[in-house]
């Protein structure tokens, strides 16, 4: 029997794409369209941030301002992570350009 995953747990997965998500979204795709319960969104986002070490970022959509966009933000050492892979798979350095 499969376990089911908690908010917090459906909420990194989510945002774990790293794409921008709008609140209204993420309630109807952590808690289904056909349920009524309680959701805290900034309360799962906190327990995200402390649970997975991540950073998320939350904005206000400028065209319904009681709406907010969520983002999350790898941690830099895994980002580190994944670019010392692709330059061992790919055999090509990184060309830095500082200004």
């Amino acid at each position: 029997m499969e376990k089911q995953l908690s908010q917090t747990e459906r909420l990194y997965r989510l945002l774990s794409d790293g794409l921008p998500h709008r609140s209204d979204d993420i309630q109807r795709i952590i808690c289904g369209s056909d349920k009524v319960g309680l959701f805290r969104l900034a309360a799962r986002c906190l327990d995200v941030k402390h649970k997975y070490g991540v950073s998320l970022t939350g904005r206000r959509d400028r065209e319904k301002p009681t709406l907010y966009w969520y983002q999350m933000f790898r941690p830099q050492n895994e980002i580190s992570a994944i670019l010392n892979t692709w330059r061992e798979e790919n055999k090509k350095p990184i060309q830095s350009k500082m200004l």
